[in-house]
C-alpha cells in the first residue's frame, strides 16, 4: 500500500486541533472527546512526516509506536512530543472499553496542556512537510 499523502494527513491533524480548540472550553464535552481528538491530531501528524519521508508504518494509533519509528529513523522531533504516549488510550479504549470503577478518585486532564503539546507537534509537521 502507498503511503498516504502526507499533506492530507496534516489537513487532517490541522482539522482535528481546529476542533479540540473549539470544543476545550465547554465543559459538557468529555475529557475523552478532547483526548481522542488531540491524539489523532498527534498521530495525524506524525504519520504526515513518516509519510513524507517514505517511512511505512501500521495502521495504528499507538503513539509510541510512531515515536519508536522516528526514532529508529533518526528524524527529531520536539522532546515534549513523548508525553504524547500517554494519549495512545483515548485513540480506543476511552472510547469503547474502559469505564473507571465508581469509587475512583478520576485524574485531571490536563485541556490546555494536552493542547499545548498538539500544537508543538503540529509545527514540527508543518515545518517538515510544507
Amino acid at each position: 500500500m502507498p503511503p498516504d499523502p502526507p499533506k492530507v494527513l496534516l489537513r487532517k491533524a490541522q482539522d482535528d486541533e481546529r476542533l479540540a480548540l473549539l470544543a476545550v472550553s465547554e465543559s459538557t464535552i468529555a475529557d475523552e472527546q478532547i483526548g481522542f481528538l488531540t491524539q489523532q491530531a498527534v498521530e495525524k501528524g506524525i504519520k504526515a512526516v513518516l509519510s513524507f519521508r517514505g517511512i511505512a508504518y501500521r495502521r495504528t494509533h499507538d503513539l509510541s509506536e510512531l515515536i519508536d519509528l522516528l526514532k529508529s529513523a533518526g528524524i527529531p522531533y520536539p522532546p515534549d512530543m513523548d508525553a504524547s504516549v500517554a494519549l495512545t488510550p483515548f485513540a480506543a479504549e476511552m472510547r469503547y472499553d474502559y469505564l473507571p470503577p465508581a469509587d475512583a478518585a478520576e485524574e485531571t486532564f490536563d485541556r490546555s496542556g494536552t493542547l499545548r503539546l498538539v500544537r508543538t507537534t503540529l509545527e514540527w509537521a508543518e515545518r517538515i512537510v510544507s
